[in-house]
């Protein structure tokens, strides 16, 4: 059985003169306003979160919420899976060959051409970047 390190008053004594031991003491009585204020407000903060998460209704408006601001981008996500699948299912039923005729035609297109300044700019924009993080 172990004993504790402090039998006595007398033992308690030594430890509160030792000079580490009273800077921690005079600075926690100093730090006590602070401490009763942060306690103050993690007690109101705790009780807030409680009611709220006991109150259906307001969870369920903000269930839909969340809904609301999530839900356009699940679709914009899921617009696009379709369509690249789309893509897919269509490039595996066409067996043509593009020969340069149909590539000249292709180049033609201003969507290709959106499509090509874009891949343009944005291969320039990795180029720079390698560049500025190699020097």
């Amino acid at each position: 059985m172990t004993e504790s390190p402090i039998e006595s008053q007398s033992d308690v004594l030594d430890l509160v003169v030792q000079p580490e031991i009273k800077e921690f003491l005079v600075t926690a009585v100093q730090m006590i306003p602070k401490i009763t204020n942060i306690m103050k407000i993690t007690s109101e903060m705790y009780d807030l979160t409680e009611a709220l998460l006991k109150d259906t209704e307001m969870l369920e408006i903000f269930g839909e919420a969340m809904n609301g601001t999530t839900e356009p981008i699940q679709d914009t996500i899921e617009d696009g899976v379709s369509l690249l699948h789309e893509a897919q299912e269509r490039a595996e039923a066409d067996t043509s060959n593009v020969g340069m005729i149909g590539l000249y035609r292709m180049l033609k297109d201003p969507t290709i051409q959106k499509n090509l300044r874009f891949m343009k700019a944005l291969l320039a924009t990795i180029a720079e970047r390698r560049d500025r993080q190699l020097h």
